[in-house]
C-alpha cells in the first residue's frame, strides 16, 4: 500500500512528462481509430464477422444437442434440463411430439401439413392450416414463429422415423404492441442500431450459417445509429485526453495551465454534446425515456456529462490552490476583497448547481433513487449517484480552497477523516430530504393525472376493438345460424375466442340476449316482463352514443360509473324466414378481482395507461359506492370519509391516499404505503455509505494512512487486522447466513401459499374428471364455467393441458393469442408428471421477459388415471413476492453493512486500547535517558496478564534506571566538581603569579629607593583589579556550571524564548536582528534557563563579531522544522555578517579554554554545546550566507503520547 501511495506521488507530485505524453498519444490513437471506424460500410462489416461468429458457435452448440436428442431411444423422454434459454429443441417419433426442450410461441406445433386432428374449437384465433413446423425443409433457416425469429435447422435419423427441429432464438418482434420491448439474443452480440431481417438480394450485411447458406441480413436502423454504434473509442479518447490535460495542469500548477484545462474542458463538452445530438445515441442514456428537462439537459446521459464537466471544473481550480491563495493575499485590500468574494460567489453557484440539478433529477426522472427500493435499482440509479458525489466532491474542494483564503492558521483541513465524515453524512442527509420531498412533490402531480384518467369511463381501446369486429360479426353465418336456434352460450364462446379475444371476459361482463320482434323480456328481480325490442331500443335512446356513424355498438351511460356497450345485430334465417335481433352487452366489473396476468400482458390498457406501480391500489366510486378498486388496499363499499372538493391527499391505516372529489357523486383514489422512518434511515445509511466509499477513494492517495503506514511487522499492526478480520468475516457470514435464511424462509411461505391454491384447484376440478377416461371427455361447458369461477376466487389464472403437454383451455387466452407463449406446458414440469408420476411440480418460468411462478399438477379420475394436466401460473404475486423479498433482503444488507464499519470502528479501538501499553513501553523505552528526570511509569488496569507483566517490569525498569541516573549524576557532579577544582586552580594561578611578580617588584623599587616607583602603583592597582575581573568571571561560569543538573526540565517554546532574548540585544540601531519563524508553535523540553543562557551567548558573540568588523551589520534568526529517522526536530540558525570563525579554529571551536578573543575564559560555546547535548540536541557551525557566522542548534520536538 506504501508502495502504491509512493508511485501516486511520484506521479501527481512530479508531473511525469512521459505518462502525460503516453496519455495524449492514446487519445489520438483512440481518436483516429473512431474516425476510421466512423464509415457505415466498414462498421457493418465488422458487426457481420462478430455475429457470424457467435451464430456458428451457437449452432454448433445446438447441433450437439440435436444428435444426443436423436441418439435416445424412442420410448425416453430426453432429457435437457441444460439446453441454454435461447434454444429450442422439438423431438418427433412418427410425426407426433414426443419430447422438447423450451417452446416456440407458436399455436401448433404439429408437423403434419394436414393436422386435422388439432381441434378446431381453438384454432378459431390462428389460422385451421397454420403448421409452420410442418414446412420446414432440411437446410437452416431464418424463420418467424409466432412472437420470434429463429435459426431453425431440421434433423432426420436413418430410420427416417425421428425428426428433430432446432431453434436459436434471433430477436423478438411482438405482434401486439402493449409496452413489451422487442430484444435481441444477447448472445449472438449484435450491436446497438442493428436489426436483424429477412435476406434480400442486394443486402451487404448477410450473415451466413454453418452450412453456407444466408441466414439473415443486418441493417441499420439509420445512418447515424451506425456512426453511433461506433462512438466507443471516441469516448475513451476523450478520458484519455482529459486524463493528460490533468497530469499536464498538475505538474505545472500554473495560471496559464489552469486557463488551458479549463477551456480545453469546455471544449471536449462541446465536441460530446454535438456528437451526441449529430449520430442520435441508439441507447437508452442519451434518450429522454429516463430524464428530460431543458435543452442542455435533455437526457441522462447529458446530465451526467454536465455533472462530470463542473466537478473536473472545481477539481483543476483546486489543484491550482497555492497560487491562487497566494495571489489573493499578495494583493492589496480592495482587490484581495474582489477576488475573496469571486471565490465565496463560485462556489455558491456551485451549491446552486447542485441544487438545482438533484431537484430535477428527482422531479424530471423516471429512474429509482430512493436505495431502500433496491429491487428496483438499476445501472443508471448508480450513475446518477456517481456523478452526484463527484460534485459533491467537487464542492468540498472549493470549500476548502475557501478555508485556505480566510484562515491564517493551516492546520485546519475539511479534508481530515473527521471533517470529511462529517460533510459526508451532511451531504447525504441532504440528498435523502430532496430526494423524499421533490419526490412526493412529483409523486403528487403524477398521481393528479391518475386520478383524473381513471374517472374517465370510456375504454377507447375496447371501441376501437369493437369497430374492427363489428362488421365481421354481422356477416357470420354461423352466429347467425345459432342466432337462429338460441344458442346464447356458443355464440358467447365463439364472439370471445374469434373476434373478442384480448381478454374482453377478463374485464367485462359479457351477456347475450337473442329475441324475436315479438318476445318478451325477463329483467329479473320480480319485475313484469317487458318487450324485448322497445326495451332495448329505449336504452340506446335514453343513454346510448354511437362509437361511429352507422356503427352497430353504443356506449351507454347510466351515470353510474360502470363502461357499457351495447351491441344491436340482426339476423334473417332463410329457413323460417324470420328476422332475429342479436343484444350485445357488455359491462365493466365491479370486483377488482380480474385474475393474476399483469395488465402490461393482458392488454388491459384501461388501467396500463395510468402506470400505476404494483404496490399501489386505486378505486373509484359513484353515488358513494365503489365500482372499480385494484390493490392491496381494502377500501370501503360506501366511501364516507370527508375530504374537500377537488385534488387532496389523507393519511389513513398506513397509506397515503391521493384523492380525486370532482362531485359528491364521482370520486376516484390511488393509495399506496407511507414509507416508514426507517425505510428513510436505509437510504440514508446507503448513500452514506456509498459518499463516503467515493470520497475515501478519490483523497486516500492524498493522505498517509496510520494504520497503514506502520511496519509489517507491528504488533499493533497485526492486533489491528486480526480483530478487524474476525469480526467483519463473522458479520459478513451472518449476514450471508441471515440472507439465505430470509429468501429460504419466503420462498417456502410462497411456496405454502402456491400449494394451498392448487390444491385447492385441483379438489374443485376433480369432480368433474371422476368419470373421464381421456382428457376430451372432462371439455363440457359446465368444466369450463367452474374454470372461471375458480379462477376468479383463487385469484389466478388456470391452464388446463392434456396428457401430451398440449394446452387444451385456459382462463387467460390472450398470452397465447399474441404469441407470447407456446401452448405446450413447461417440459420440466411434464416430464416429473408425466414420466415420474409426480403429483406437483413447481418451477419458475418466464414470458415477454418477464418471470414468475408456475406450479402444475395432474388431474385423475375415480380409477386413479391422469386425466389432464392443471397449471396455476402465478402472475399477480410473483413480482409481489420477488419485491418484499428484495426489501427484506437490501434492510438486512443494510444493517449488516453499518454493523461492518462499526466494527471496523470499534476493532481499530480495541486494536488500540490493547496495543497502548505496547506503543507507550516502545515510546517511553525509546525517550528513556539517563540524564533526565522525564521518566514516567505506565498505568495499566490489569497487572496480572502478560502484558501486566511487561508493564511492571518497564516501571521497575524506571525505577532501577532512575536510581542508576541519580548515581551517575552524582558521579557526574563529582567529576564535574573536581575539573571545576582544577580549572579554579588554574584560572586563579594564571593572574596570582603576574599580580604576586608585580607587588614584588614594586616593594622592591621602593625598598630600593628607586625613582619613580610611586608612578608605577596605579598602573600595578589597575592590572590587579584586571585580574580580579577576571576572577569574577570565571566564578560566574563555574557557579552556572555548577547549578546545571538542578533545574527542572520543562516545555520551552522557542519562538518564544529567543524573542525575550532579542529583546535586550535589540538596543543598537547599528545592528538589525530579525528573527523568521516557519514553525507554528515549535515546543521542545528542556531547562529553560540554561537554554536561554545558550541563545545570549551566541547572540552576545554575533554582536561583538560585527562590532569588531565593521560596526553596523545583520543578525538573522530562522526556526524551521526538520524530519529525521528519530522523528520531528527544530531547527534554530543564528547567522551574521561579521567576521566568523577561522577555518583553522573550526575543530577546536566547541573546546573548553578556547578563545579566538583578546579577553574571556574559552568556555562560553563548551557550556554552550553541554548544555544542548543534555537536551538531546546538537550544536554545529558552519560559514553562514550572509558572509560571517552560523550557529545550527538542533533539538528534538516534544512527544505527545496518544491513545
Amino acid at each position: 500500500m506504501k508502495g502504491l501511495r509512493s508511485i501516486y506521488k511520484r506521479i501527481a507530485g512530479a508531473g511525469n512528462k512521459y505518462l502525460t505524453v503516453l496519455m495524449a498519444v492514446l487519445a489520438i490513437v483512440f481518436a483516429v481509430i473512431s474516425f476510421v471506424g466512423s464509415t457505415g460500410t466498414y462498421n457493418l462489416r465488422r458487426e457481420v464477422r462478430k455475429v457470424q461468429k457467435q451464430v456458428h458457435n451457437r449452432q454448433h452448440m445446438i447441433e450437439k444437442y440435436a444428435h444426443r436428442a436423436i441418439n435416445t431411444p424412442d420410448d425416453q423422454w430426453v432429457d435437457l434440463r441444460d439446453l441454454p434459454d435461447d434454444m429450442v429443441i422439438y423431438k418427433y417419433v412418427a410425426d407426433t411430439l414426443q419430447s422438447w426442450a423450451n417452446q416456440f410461441p407458436i399455436s401448433n406445433d404439429e408437423v403434419d401439413a394436414y393436422a386435422f386432428t388439432y381441434r378446431l374449437h381453438y384454432l378459431s384465433n390462428a389460422n385451421l392450416f397454420s403448421s409452420p413446423l410442418a414446412y420446414l425443409g432440411l437446410e437452416e433457416q431464418y424463420v418467424n414463429l409466432g412472437s420470434a425469429w429463429y435459426i431453425v435447422n431440421t434433423y432426420i435419423s436413418p430410420s427416417y422415423r425421428t425428426k428433430v427441429i432446432t431453434g436459436i432464438l434471433v430477436k423478438t418482434e411482438y405482434l401486439d404492441d402493449k409496452g413489451l420491448k422487442n430484444y435481441s439474443n444477447k448472445k449472438l452480440r449484435i450491436g446497438a442500431g442493428f436489426d436483424p431481417v429477412s435476406v434480400n438480394v442486394d443486402d451487404a450485411g448477410v450473415v451466413y450459417g454453418i452450412e453456407g447458406l444466408p441466414l439473415f441480413s443486418l441493417v441499420s436502423e439509420s445512418p447515424s445509429l451506425v456512426r453511433s454504434a461506433n462512438l466507443t473509442p471516441m469516448w475513451i479518447s476523450m478520458l484519455f485526453a482529459v486524463l493528460a490535460l490533468f497530469l499536464f495542469h498538475i505538474k505545472n500548477r500554473s495560471w496559464l495551465s489552469l486557463l488551458i484545462t479549463i477551456i480545453a474542458l469546455l471544449a471536449f463538452r462541446v465536441v460530446a454534446f454535438i456528437v451526441v445530438g449529430l449520430n442520435e445515441m441508439s441507447g437508452d442514456i442519451f434518450s429522454p425515456i429516463y430524464y428530460a428537462d431543458n435543452r442542455f439537459f435533455d437526457s441522462l446521459g447529458n446530465f451526467l456529462l454536465n455533472n462530470v464537466l463542473v466537478a473536473l471544473l472545481a477539481y483543476a481550480v483546486f489543484i491550482t490552490r497555492l497560487q491562487i491563495v497566494k495571489h489573493i493575499k499578495r494583493s492589496g485590500k480592495t482587490m484581495r476583497i474582489v477576488l475573496s468574494g469571486v471565490a465565496v460567489l463560485v462556489t455558491f453557484l456551485l451549491v446552486l448547481y447542485i441544487h438545482l440539478t438533484l431537484r430535477s433529477l428527482v422531479i424530471n426522472s423516471n429512474i429509482v433513487l430512493e436505495p431502500f427500493r433496491i429491487d428496483e435499482l438499476s445501472w443508471y440509479s448508480i450513475l446518477a449517484y456517481f456523478s452526484s458525489a463527484m460534485i459533491f466532491l467537487g464542492l468540498l474542494l472549493m470549500l476548502q480552497l475557501l478555508v485556505l483564503i480566510f484562515r491564517n492558521r493551516r492546520t485546519f483541513s475539511l479534508l481530515s477523516w473527521f471533517n470529511m465524515t462529517l460533510y459526508v453524512l451532511v451531504i447525504s442527509l441532504y440528498c435523502v430530504t430532496m430526494i423524499v420531498i421533490y419526490g412526493f412533490e412529483k409523486e403528487y402531480e403524477i398521481n393528479r393525472v391518475r386520478t383524473n384518467k381513471l374517472a374517465m369511463e370510456r375504454d377507447l381501446s375496447l371501441e376501437l376493438q369493437l369497430r374492427s369486429v363489428e362488421e365481421t360479426i354481422a356477416h357470420d353465418p354461423i352466429i347467425a345460424l345459432l342466432t337462429a336456434v338460441d344458442r346464447r352460450e356458443v355464440i358467447r364462446s365463439r364472439l370471445l375466442e374469434r373476434y373478442l379475444y384480448r381478454n374482453i371476459a377478463h374485464k367485462y361482463n359479457i351477456e347475450l340476449t337473442v329475441c324475436s320482434p315479438n318476445d318478451l323480456l325477463d329483467l329479473g328481480h320480480g319485475s313484469e316482463l317487458v318487450q324485448c325490442y322497445p326495451f332495448y331500443q329505449d336504452q340506446i335512446t335514453r343513454f346510448g352514443t354511437p362509437l361511429a356513424p352507422n356503427s352497430r355498438f353504443y356506449y351507454i351511460n347510466k351515470y353510474n360509473g360502470l363502461t357499457s356497450y351495447l351491441g344491436l345485430f340482426t339476423f334473417f334465417d332463410p329457413v323460417s324466414s324470420r328476422v332475429t335481433r342479436l343484444f350485445v352487452e357488455i359491462d365493466s366489473k365491479y370486483s377488482s378481482e380480474l385474475g393474476g396476468l399483469p395488465t402490461l400482458l393482458s392488454g388491459d390498457d384501461n388501467f396500463s395507461d395510468l402506470q400505476i406501480p404494483r404496490n399501489y391500489s386505486f378505486a373509484r366510486y359513484s353515488n358513494g359506492r365503489i365500482i372499480t378498486y385494484r390493490g392491496d388496499y381494502e377500501y370501503p363499499v360506501i366511501f364516507d370519509e370527508s375530504c374537500p372538493d377537488g385534488y387532496s391527499m389523507q393519511i389513513k391505516k398506513g397509506y397515503v391516499h391521493f384523492i380525486n372529489k370532482f362531485s359528491s357523486d364521482e370520486i376516484t383514489l390511488v393509495s399506496r404505503p407511507s414509507h416508514k422512518f426507517f425505510s428513510n434511515v436505509v437510504s440514508f445509511s446507503y448513500i452514506a455509505i456509498f459518499f463516503g466509499l467515493f470520497f475515501a477513494i478519490m483523497t486516500f492517495w492524498g493522505r498517509d494512512s496510520k494504520l497503514f503506514s506502520l511496519p509489517k511487522n507491528s504488533i499493533k499492526r497485526k492486533i489491528t487486522i486480526i480483530i478487524t478480520s474476525a469480526m467483519i468475516f463473522s458479520i459478513l457470514f451472518l449476514g450471508v447466513a441471515s440472507i439465505h435464511y430470509i429468501s429460504r424462509l419466503n420462498r417456502t411461505g410462497n411456496e405454502r401459499e402456491m400449494d394451498e391454491k392448487i390444491t385447492t384447484a385441483r379438489s374443485v376440478l376433480s369432480e368433474y374428471c371422476k368419470y373421464a377416461n381421456v382428457y376430451s371427455q372432462v371439455q363440457s361447458l359446465e368444466f369450463y364455467t367452474a374454470m372461471d369461477e375458480l379462477s376468479k376466487v383463487i385469484i389466478t389464472d388456470i391452464n388446463l393441458y392434456d396428457t401430451h403437454g398440449g394446452l387444451i383451455r385456459t382462463t387467460q387466452p390472450d398470452i397465447y393469442e399474441q404469441f407470447l407463449m407456446g401452448k405446450r406446458m413447461n417440459a420440466n414440469a411434464y416430464h416429473e408428471i408425466a414420466h415420474n408420476n409426480a403429483l406437483k411440480y413447481t418451477t419458475m418460468e418466464e414470458v415477454a421477459g418477464m418471470k414468475y411462478f408456475s406450479v402444475y399438477a395432474p388431474l385423475f379420475n375415480n380409477q386413479g388415471s391422469m386425466v389432464a394436466i392443471i397449471n396455476l401460473p402465478y402472475f399477480s404475486r410473483s413480482a409481489d413476492m420477488l419485491s418484499a423479498s428484495s426489501s427484506m433482503i437490501a434492510t438486512i444488507i443494510d444493517i449488516y453493512l453499518v454493523l461492518i464499519i462499526l466494527a471496523f470502528i470499534i476493532s481499530v479501538l480495541l486494536s488500540n486500547s490493547l496495543s497502548r501499553p505496547l506503543v507507550e513501553i516502545k515510546e517511553r523505552i525509546q525517550g528513556l535517558t539517563t540524564s533526565s528526570n522525564r521518566n514516567r511509569y505506565i498505568s495499566y488496569h490489569n497487572n496480572r496478564d502478560e502484558i501486566g507483566v511487561l508493564v511492571s517490569a518497564y516501571n521497575k525498569m524506571v525505577d532501577d534506571l532512575d536510581q542508576s541516573r541519580q548515581q551517575l549524576a552524582q558521579a557526574e557532579r563529582e567529576q564535574a566538581w573536581k575539573e571545576m577544582a582544577r580549572q579554579i586552580a588554574h584560572e586563579i594561578k594564571n593572574p596570582l603569579t603576574p599580580m604576586k611578580l608585580r607587588i614584588q617588584y614594586l616593594i622592591r623599587m621602593k625598598e630600593e629607593g628607586r625613582p619613580g616607583w610611586e608612578e608605577q602603583v596605579e598602573p600595578t592597582l589597575n592590572s590587579i583589579m584586571g585580574q580580579i575581573a577576571n576572577l569574577s568571571e570565571v566564578a560566574n561560569a563555574f557557579s552556572s556550571f555548577s547549578r546545571f543538573y538542578n533545574e527542572e526540565v520543562v516545555d520551552v517554546n522557542l519562538n518564544t524564548a529567543i524573542s525575550e532574548q532579542v529583546f535586550f540585544f535589540d538596543t543598537n540601531d547599528d545592528i538589525n536582528i530579525e528573527i523568521r519563524n516557519n514553525v507554528p508553535e515549535p515546543v521542545v523540553s528542556a531547562r529553560k534557563q540554561q537554554l536561554s543562557r545558550v541563545f545570549v551567548n551566541i547572540i552576545q558573540n554575533a554582536i561583538e563579531s560585527i562590532q569588531n568588523s565593521q560596526g553596523t551589520g545583520n543578525i538573522l534568526i530562522m526556526i524551521d522544522a526538520v524530519e529525521h529517522e528519530e522523528g520531528l526536530y527544530y531547527k534554530v540558525n543564528f547567522e551574521d555578517d561579521g567576521l566568523g570563525v577561522a577555518e583553522e579554529h573550526m575543530e577546536r571551536l566547541f573546546h573548553p579554554n578556547f578563545t579566538t578573543k583578546s579577553g574571556g575564559t574559552g568556555l562560553g560555546l563548551a557550556i554552550c554545546r553541554n548544555i544542548i547535548e543534555q537536551s538531546q540536541g546538537t550544536i554545529s557551525y558552519s560559514r553562514s550566507s550572509l558572509g560571517g557566522a552560523c550557529f545550527t542548534i538542533l533539538l528534538p520536538a516534544k512527544k505527545s503520547i496518544s491513545f
